[in-house]
């Protein structure tokens, strides 16, 4: 009796484990011929030559950048200038040194991926003193 319930569960057993397979490999047949089926790009509207030109207009875009860089440049020059010329007991010059010092000082934080030596190198700039000769140094020569 026991023996004869044992193998209708078996049997059981075996027929959906054979019907599982069968349904699982025609699903992903079924999956399979879905994806070629499925086009990749599906065209909404047809492209079409537009009437008129669209916004913004390039060529001024690049003119007026072209212009802009070379004003801020000969600017920075000129103001890099003045600042080598300056005196070094001129106050506006002591103040701004101790506010890029100050700032130095707060922001070692201010670096990306862990990598100071990218905002070192930007306050050192900042705050360097001009090379060679000051005008003090050229005044006391004289």
């Amino acid at each position: 009796m026991l023996g004869v319930k044992y193998a209708d569960y078996y049997r059981k057993s075996k027929v959906e484990e054979t019907l599982y397979q069968l349904l699982t490999e025609q699903y992903e047949l079924a999956k399979v011929e879905e994806a070629k089926e499925t086009p990749s790009v599906k065209v909404l509207d047809r492209a079409r030559v537009p009437e008129r030109q669209s916004f913004p207009p390039r060529l001024s875009i690049v003119f007026l950048g072209t212009f802009f860089a070379i004003g801020m440049s000969v600017a920075w020059v000129f103001v890099a200038k003045y600042w080598q010329e300056a005196d070094s007991h001129d106050p506006r010059k002591i103040l701004a040194d101790e506010v890029v010092a100050e700032l130095k000082a707060q922001t070692h934080w201010a670096s990306q991926n862990g990598n100071s030596s990218r905002a070192r190198r930007f306050w050192n700039r900042l705050a360097r003193r001009p090379r060679g000769i000051t005008p003090m140094d050229r005044q006391n020569l004289l």
